[in-house]
């Protein structure tokens, strides 16, 4: 059997947040959004060792996405971020 490769393919669950904010620099109103995605597969398990099914990974991947919230740079609307120098620019970046 050497020499194969065995695909699978898993049903993938999305959810899709959104949001809304004003450009730290210009005001300007700017939308981001952001997909969250998981799959229903063998390897994604619940504490006690079971399979998740279709509605536990849903509400995770929606946990997810409502927990998402753009920050520092993400809120730049697209023409303030390309006048900005290097520098400015990076002053936007959430610390890690």
């Amino acid at each position: 059997m050497s020499g194969y490769t065995i695909t699978e393919t898993y049903q993938q669950v999305s959810a899709t947040a959104r949001r809304y904010g004003r450009c730290p620099e210009c005001g300007a109103r700017v939308t981001r959004s952001r997909t969250i995605t998981n799959t229903i597969n063998p390897m994604n398990r619940r504490p006690d060792g079971q399979v998740k099914d279709y509605s536990e990974v849903r509400a995770d991947v929606q946990a997810k996405a409502d927990r998402w919230q753009p920050t520092g740079h993400d809120l730049l609307h697209e023409a303030c971020a390309v006048a900005l120098s290097p520098e400015d620019y990076e002053s936007y970046r959430e610390p890690l």
